[in-house]
């Protein structure tokens, strides 16, 4: 699995929802994971929906649930909302999560090395999805979070791989891996290109919008 996945599959348990989902290994991975019984595992995509796989389609901007869960994974998807939709997408989640429920995401770091080199991140626009509206900062993100209710248990930064950025040849996953390894060594992990966050909701009651 993913250095992603493999950073947070170890504590899933109960009810489990992966926001954006649909063309992801990741969630076959997960899916396949989750039959040992450890958690119950659902899947959200705008795009469309796989019943045999217990995705299906809606808007992670409208979504409701009538059981909540323990935990929400958005690997990918915070980038492609404006400002004003990341705060609803928060909402919604924290509607959807239980009372000490976690939120994982990941997102491109903005001060990676390779967006401050070419700003790929910036202005990333893939054909079969919506374009890149907002990166983050990792302190920017902490601090959004934070306003929207989700208090952040752990940031950290990993190499892009092919569960997060799928379509490319395995040499571009091996050279960006090399790369982010050799800015460990020199203590620069604050420019490795993905990042990711695990934060808990803060009780507020129902999210009015």
């Amino acid at each position: 699995m993913s250095l992603f996945v493999d950073s947070f599959k170890e504590m899933l348990e109960g009810r489990v929802l992966n926001i954006g989902c649909f063309g992801s290994t990741m969630y076959d991975h997960l899916y396949q994971y989750s039959l040992s019984g450890k958690f119950y595992l659902e899947g959200l995509d705008i795009v469309a929906s796989i019943p045999d796989k217990n995705v299906r389609k809606g808007d992670a901007l409208q979504m409701n649930f009538k059981k909540k869960f323990n935990f929400i994974i958005a690997g990918e998807l915070i980038e492609h909302f404006t400002l004003k939709q990341a705060k609803t997408f928060f909402a919604r989640c924290s509607d959807a999560l239980t009372k000490d429920g976690t939120l994982i995401m990941s997102t491109p770091n903005k001060k990676a090395w390779s967006n401050r080199l070419f700003h790929k991140f910036d202005t990333a626009c893939p054909k079969e999805y919506s374009g890149h509206q907002k990166v983050y900062f990792k302190r920017e993100l902490v601090e959004f979070l934070r306003s929207n209710n989700f208090n952040t248990e752990k940031a950290y930064l990993l190499p892009y791989d092919v569960f997060s950025s799928p379509n490319k040849k395995a040499w571009v996953y091996f050279l960006r891996k090399k790369i982010d390894t050799v800015l460990g060594l020199f203590g620069l992990n604050n420019l490795k290109e993905q990042m990711v966050v695990v934060c808990t909701k803060v009780a507020t009651g129902k999210n009015k919008l």
